[in-house]
């Protein structure tokens, strides 16, 4: 039997089904009203990280079990370091990494609950025998007993070393299955996996860190007329900047700039466009998320100061709804895309050149999984606009020109 995991503030439920696998007794290891003070304290906490350890059993020429491999179980500073930088990238605590490394060792259990039972045990005792200066401890276990990881392992402990929170996750639940972890590496996208949507939801407190640095104000007028090229990058985690397009699996999406476009009233000779040539089966656009001059950092504009913005679009009255997304506020140490979008949307139910105008008050939040904060359209810390399609029945083009920001009293 496979188990989902449950997700949000759930875990004393998540706890009881992750252990039922051992034994009835496993959650004697945890104080229940601890955990709850772990899981409230969390956002607002500290806590140190030990090195990562990844057991392994050794074997004779047969394949037969020989007991703990001690000299090829070790210590995995890199695994330590992803974990560390996931609990700030989600604010979930203020993190020191030690290099200590806790002996976990010791004989290779005969069961997943004895090796878990006497990690948490060790490593609370350890925490106790040697004072740390924050307030929890969080240190994690991969059992390997051949060629792949067994189980997943993490535990947590107060500053007088009491087990606090454990985990046990294992090939009976959903979030290993998926990964289905090979390596030590694999076993830590488990945990991160598992703790992403497991632990309490930090994001206000992201956002209020993120605000705390607050940009240069963009003046209003045109921001791109496209007459010259677009950039395009990545971060160092190798999500887009610049310019980029998305799609679903089953739509296609090209983004060029062209001087051989329908006429607008009023434009320079040579003006250069934005055109997009699209075949959309669900959903497929265009989104300029904002970089610095290199295109390698993310870089949000402060567009407090104005009250919407607008952009010329060929349209050809064809009925298909189209949208666009204003990437507000992030959190500030993120590896993935987790940008709260606000949306507008409307329908391409004109022909020909078209100023469309939004309000930055008419755009609504929309929710699409991404674990974004939740604060409100800020208008402080913008990351980027899209420009999305939906269901052309076929292929079909859009031209896009000067994209302006247009100024006004701040939204509050």
């Amino acid at each position: 039997m496979r188990l989902k995991i449950i997700t949000g503030r759930r875990l004393l439920s998540v706890l009881t089904l992750g252990l039922a696998f051992c034994t009835a007794s496993c959650t004697s290891l945890v104080n229940e009203k601890q955990m709850e003070q772990f899981f409230a304290d969390l956002g607002n906490t500290s806590m140190t990280v030990y090195p990562t350890y990844i057991k392994r059993m050794a074997k004779d020429d047969t394949g037969k079990p020989l007991g703990h491999d001690a000299s090829n179980s070790g210590y995995e500073y890199k695994e330590t370091e992803r974990l560390a930088a996931f609990l700030r990238c989600e604010c979930l605590a203020d993190v020191t990494v030690l290099d200590e490394e806790v002996p976990l060792g010791g004989k290779w259990q005969k069961s997943q609950y004895g090796i878990f039972k006497a990690g948490s045990r060790a490593f609370g005792d350890y925490v106790a025998a040697h004072p740390i200066d924050t307030e929890y401890a969080m240190m994690v276990e991969y059992a390997i007993p051949f060629d792949k990881v067994w189980a997943v392992h993490a535990y947590v402990v107060n500053a007088r070393g009491e087990i606090v929170w454990i985990l046990h996750l294992n090939e009976h639940f959903d979030v290993f299955t998926d990964i289905n972890p090979q390596i030590p590496a694999e076993g830590t996208d488990v945990l991160l996996e598992f703790l992403r949507t497991g632990w309490p939801d930090t994001s206000a407190k992201c956002a209020t860190q993120a605000a705390e640095t607050r940009p240069m104000n963009t003046p209003a007028g045109i921001l791109y007329d496209f007459e010259s090229e677009l950039p395009a990058g990545s971060d160092s985690n190798g999500i887009p900047l610049g310019f980029s397009t998305f799609s679903d699996g089953n739509s296609s999406v090209i983004l060029s700039r062209t001087g051989d476009h329908p006429p607008r009233t009023g434009e320079t000779a040579g003006n250069t466009v934005l055109k997009l040539d699209l075949n959309v089966a669900e959903w497929a656009g265009v989104v300029n998320t904002f970089g610095n001059q290199e295109i390698n950092t993310w870089t949000p504009r402060d567009w407090s100061a104005h009250d919407g913005f607008s952009f010329w679009l060929y349209g050809s009255n064809s009925g298909t709804s189209l949208y666009v997304d204003l990437i507000d506020n992030r959190k500030n140490c993120s590896t993935y895309d987790d940008g709260e979008r606000f949306t507008y949307s409307f329908t391409d139910n004109f022909s020909g050149w078209k100023q469309v105008t939004i309000q930055f008050s008419d755009m609504n939040r929309r929710d699409i999984g991404n674990r974004a904060p939740d604060d409100g359209l800020g208008l402080t810390h913008v990351h980027g606009w899209g420009f999305g399609v939906l269901k052309t029945g076929g292929p079909t083009t859009y031209y896009i020109d000067d994209f302006e920001l247009h100024s006004g009293k701040p939204v509050r």
